[in-house]
Order: C-alpha cells, then structure tokens, then sequence
C-alpha cells in the first residue's frame, strides 16, 4: 500500500510502498479515505521512533475485524481519532483499535469527517473534561480561528457559555460567524484589558498568552492549555474516545456543529500540507482510491 513516510527529523515526508497492516486481536483493518493534517506532529515524541507512517484523524471504510471485535463489522463507515503510538492512517490502510471508532457522521463525506477527530476532541475535552465549562459561565478561547479553536467556539455556545475569543484581524468575523459573543483581535488588543475575570481560559497558542491569561482566573483548572505544561496552568493531551466522537456526531448530524475544512491535499502533496502555515480549520489528505472499495 501507499503511505506518507517520515524517515529522520528535519527530512521531507516520503510517498512509500509498504506491506498492507495485518489485524491483530481487538483491531479493525480500515481503508482510509482521507486523513487529517496536523503539522506540529513532526514534532511530537511519538514521533521519535523513526521511521513512521503520520496521520491520526482518520474517515473510511472497515474491510476486516479481529475474531473478537464486535464493536464494528465490515462495511461500516468510520471516523476517529487512533493511538498516537502506533503508526498512523496518512495510508490506503490502517489497522487500529476497534474500540476507538466511530460511526462517521452521516452528513459529512470522508474528507469533513476526517477533520473532525482530533480538533474535535482536544476542544470537546478541554472544556468538558478538564475545564468542567457550565451553562452561563464565561470562557476565553485563544487560537479560536485554528483547527481546535474552530470547534471550542462552536462547542461552548452550544453549551450555553458567553464565549470571548482572540483572533488576527484577519479571523474576527469568521470566528464570529461560528458563535463568538467578544472577539479581541490580538494583533491590536491587550485581551486583558478588554475582559474581567474568567470561569475558564482555554489556550492553544501558549507562550506570553498563557501567561498574561493567569491575571483573568484564580486556579489552576481555570486555565487550561494544550502547548505544554505550566505550574499554573491544567496542561493535556487528547485521548482517542469514541463514545465523544458519537455525541460530537450526533451534534454535526442535528446542524450543531460544523467542520471547518480549509484545503485538500492529495498523498503526494504531503509535503506542503505539512508546510502550509496558519490555517482557518483544518486541512485534509485525500486518499484516492477506487470508487467500490473491495470488503
């Protein structure tokens, strides 16, 4: 099969012909229609062990189970977010936890589903699972344009919270439009200056951000961060979860929640995908595959 290969750090990604994953107990074998881009990935420590296969976001169809799986069957269209640890899903195949996938959204094709995972979950459980965010309550998104920003907006005005968010000048009104009740455009505002205390901040930009966002909250839980970890700051790492990718489905389904997809790359753009700087949403890889995939 074909797939996206990282070889050494600080090397271009390399289109390779590999063996076809082979399922192991508790796996599904997925052919993988689209995959999306995360370009600080080439960064991360599961990366460390090279070569590997990149891509965690994935949306396609299931064409083999383990004898044990029951969770999905042969022919299902999915979509998740897999095991950073394992190689990844920019690849005609995968083969990954079955436990970790979910039903892909029936409104979206494979490309707007497979932007979805893992911006998705990382603004799903900074909210929820760490920041505790409740109706009413006040919460500043920071990076509120980028692919998690897009969807952290849109999920805490689902909530019911009075969502403030940063943004270039560039952004304002697109944020907006997903829900924002305060943009600060950052390039021309101190966002300390403009809005009091906070019930939560989410930062996804980090650095002097992060730090001047410690004035608008008195604890640690209220400042909640994905860049890196602070002593001051609740910091995390998304986790592969199925059961919130079927409530997030469920909410993309009713019209509640839209994906955010900026551009389409095929396999063998690989390379400026990766390249391509700040982005509204996400970007995408489209695996081009025959029109009836075999299963």
């Amino acid at each position: 099969m074909k797939a996206i290969c990282l070889q050494a750090r600080d090397s271009n990604l390399v289109l390779e012909e590999i063996p076809t994953p082979k399922v192991g107990p508790n796996q599904a074998l997925v052919a993988v229609y689209a995959c999306g881009v995360s370009p600080n990935e080439l960064t991360w420590s599961s990366t460390e062990h090279l070569p590997v296969v990149l891509g965690h976001e994935i949306a396609g169809i299931v064409t083999e189970v383990a004898s044990n799986v029951t969770q999905v069957k042969v022919g299902d269209p999915v979509y998740a977010l897999t095991d950073f640890w394992q190689a990844g899903g920019m690849a005609e195949y995968i083969a990954t936890a079955a436990i970790d996938l979910a039903p892909k959204p029936k409104t979206l094709d494979f490309i707007q589903a497979a932007s979805v995972p893992l911006s998705a979950l990382t603004a799903w459980q900074g909210l929820f699972d760490y920041g505790k965010l409740q109706k009413g309550q006040k919460v500043l998104i920071h990076g509120a344009s980028g692919g998690v920003g897009c969807f952290a907006v849109q999920l805490a005005k689902w909530k019911g919270a009075h969502v403030a968010a940063t943004a270039s000048t560039a952004n304002i009104e697109f944020v907006k439009s997903l829900g924002a009740d305060l943009m600060i455009d950052y390039k021309k505002e101190q966002f300390e200056e403009k809005i009091g205390p906070q019930d939560l901040v989410l930062d996804l930009v980090g650095g002097d951000t992060l730090e001047r966002s410690l004035a608008l909250v008195t604890t640690k839980a209220q400042l909640v961060t994905i860049v890196k970890p602070h002593d001051k700051a609740t910091f995390f790492i998304v986790k592969p979860n199925a059961s919130q990718l079927r409530e997030i489905g469920q909410l993309i389904d009713e019209g509640l929640l839209h994906p955010i997809v900026e551009t389409t790359f095929s396999l063998q753009e690989a390379q400026l995908a990766f390249e391509k700087g700040h982005r509204r949403g996400k970007s995408v890889i489209e695996i081009q595959r025959p029109q009836a995939c075999p299963i």
